[in-house]
């Protein structure tokens, strides 16, 4: 029996030895196929006829022809905070959101607005619970058939931003016509540069003949000069250069091309290490400054004079980025650079403009690095939280902003180290892991006293409480080796005998204690 609507899933429930949940386990459904011969699974979570019934009077608000902007509100609304009840209860909601949304197909189809409001709860739902979200996420990108259902997931990865899943939605539907240009512009959206070869792969293939290929070229023209770096675009101007590509490809390249991509192709791009040297000896009034600002004008040589001129010293200097932000037409990796940059040269007449950035989600760990350098230590808390929460952007490039400002803030360490504390507490050991690994982009900036009793505290050292399982305890040990150099090799070594002597740390532990301890001279242990 073909399932075509919730009517059909009434019909059909009795079948399924579960009480009071669904559990569709090797049921044949239309938009599910077996893929490579795999054994067909609809949903990897169980929801209750209840769920669905709450979902469906939410969807009934549709059931009119027209739609206005305040139902749109209201059912994002109501799906929200259903779909928050359900994580409450250890429910994922995404799969009884999306299946009973088959209701209302035929607004999906028709109204692009809706998709956005139903991806945003789902990026919403993903920052609350992303372990869950992003399993659910993958099953449905890999395994799901429903085009409208499918649109919504595909914008979700666009606000999600993770490279891996984009990556399993590129390779499933770069070629569908009904799904390719939401996935275009999911891959544009998610400003991620792992995906550009994706963005350009598609572009190259764009036909004058196809309607869909048409907007995917508008979505380029209006979006991937701002959103993406200069790197991105030498790779979009050296397709120029290509015989492999359609006329269509060509003439949107070409568009977004300008004076930047003579640049490009003439190899005009300036070394950044140069321009370091000459901003270095900078002055207000000195005649390289014309040069800064006719280098900041071309999009080729932009980021390198911002990150230039913060080596300069002098708080004056900072009009030039302030200015540049203010009226060229900046990417966000440009944009960040920007507001590191000012607050480095602690430029605080652009503290408005920086205030209004830090309401963008991808540039908030950077206003809270520029808040930090000028003093603001009320931020530090908020960036030692966002290094492990990762709500707003990836740890790496909360990381790389706390790696800029660190060094002048002494709270901001201690505030790292406390929600180190606070997370390997509270987190299962899959998470500590990740923390761990986290903690090692920042560690050689942050590493104290306190961190290494943080260390010690988890493995039993200070307290003979072990608190962390055996992949965890070789986690801190890899953290351990990481840092250890002559200097400081014999503050360690009662930590590594420590482990030896514990006959609680397993043998793969104690060996890897041992040949840490082999590594370089130690005092017998009877000397300790």
């Amino acid at each position: 029996m073909k399932l075509t609507d919730l009517r059909d899933l009434e019909l059909i429930k009795g079948d399924f030895n579960i009480n009071y949940e669904y559990d569709i386990t090797g049921t044949t459904v239309t938009g599910v196929e077996p893929l490579n011969n795999a054994e067909n699974k609809l949903f990897l979570w169980k929801f209750r006829e209840e769920d669905v019934e709450d979902f469906s009077k939410i969807y009934s608000l549709l059931r009119e022809d027209k739609i206005s902007e305040k139902v749109r509100q209201i059912i994002y609304g109501k799906v929200k905070e259903k779909c928050r009840d359900m994580i409450q209860e250890g429910i994922c909601p995404i799969e009884c959101m999306l299946y009973t949304s088959k209701e209302i197909n035929n607004f999906i189809n028709n109204d692009r607005t809706l998709v956005n409001y139903m991806s945003m709860v789902i990026y919403e739902i993903t920052m609350v619970n992303k372990d869950k979200v992003i399993g659910s996420l993958e099953h449905i990108v890999v395994n799901w058939h429903w085009t409208p259902q499918l649109k919504i997931v595909i914008a979700a990865l666009g606000r999600i931003k993770n490279s891996y899943l984009l990556e399993k939605a590129y390779y499933r539907f770069f070629n569908d016509n009904n799904l390719k240009l939401d996935l275009f512009r999911a891959l544009i959206n998610s400003g991620r540069e792992e995906v550009v070869d994706y963005i350009l792969q598609m572009i190259s293939l764009i036909s004058e003949n196809n309607a869909v290929d048409k907007e995917i070229s508008k979505c380029f023209k209006d979006k991937f000069k701002t959103i993406f770096s200069d790197d991105a675009l030498k790779k979009a101007y050296s397709l120029l250069r290509s015989h492999g590509i359609s006329s269509l490809a060509r003439k949107t390249i070409t568009y977004i091309s300008g004076k930047d991509a003579v640049a490009i192709s003439n190899s005009s791009s300036k070394n950044l290490g140069d321009l370091i040297v000459k901003a270095k000896s900078l002055k207000e009034f000195d005649s390289g400054i014309n040069e800064f600002e006719e280098l900041l004008k071309v999009r080729a040589h932009r980021k390198a004079a911002i990150i230039a001129l913060r080596f300069t010293g002098e708080k004056s200097i900072g009009r030039l980025i302030y200015n540049t932000l203010l009226r060229e037409k900046c990417s966000n990796m440009e944009v960040k650079e920007g507001i590191i940059s000012l607050g480095i040269l602690k430029y605080t007449e652009a503290y408005d403009l920086i205030e209004k950035y830090s309401d963008i989600d991808q540039y908030k760990v950077y206003c809270f690095a520029y808040f930090i350098l000028l003093g603001e230590t009320k931020y530090c808390n908020l960036m030692a939280e966002e290094l492990f929460k990762e709500e707003y952007v990836t740890y790496d490039e909360t990381a790389k902003a706390i790696n800029q400002c660190i060094n002048s803030c002494v709270e901001l360490k201690e505030c790292i180290n406390n929600s180190f504390n606070y997370f390997m507490e509270h987190c299962d050991e899959k998470r500590q892991l990740k923390i761990l690994n986290v903690l090692k982009e920042v560690l050689k900036k942050c590493l104290n006293k306190n961190i290494e009793e943080s260390w010690y505290k988890l493995m039993g050292y200070i307290d003979g409480e072990i608190r962390v399982e055996e992949r965890v305890q070789l986690g801190i040990l890899e953290l351990v080796q990481s840092v250890i150099d002559s200097k400081n090799a014999n503050s360690y070594e009662r930590f590594l005998f420590h482990i030896l002597r514990d006959q609680r740390f397993s043998l793969n532990v104690q060996m890897v204690a041992q040949n840490m301890l082999k590594s370089f001279e130690v005092k017998a242990p009877g000397t300790l």
